[in-house]
């Protein structure tokens, strides 16, 4: 479960929290440490963004009901430098 820590006094707190702040005033920070990047992580089967979702802070399968319509798009190389995606 995903919880946020006030960056100044460490209290944590469910994220499904109103609160824009801690009480002490403190910025919420999300309790989420991704695994170090391996490729054997990444989803092959799936054609949207949500492949790299052993990085990305998402509990369950909420991740498959959003989507804009993102893919597989190619780079497009500007010049010999810059490749734009």
């Amino acid at each position: 479960m995903l919880n946020y820590i006030c960056s100044e006094c460490g209290h944590q707190e469910a994220t499904t929290t109103r609160k824009a702040k801690c009480d002490c005033g403190g910025l919420w920070k999300l309790d989420f440490h991704p695994p170090k990047f391996d490729l054997s992580l990444v989803e092959r089967d799936t054609w949207s963004i949500f492949r790299y979702r052993a990085f990305i802070p998402l509990e369950g399968d909420v991740w498959r009901d959003i989507s804009l319509g993102e893919g597989m798009t190619p780079v497009i190389q500007l010049d010999e430098d810059v490749g734009l995606k």
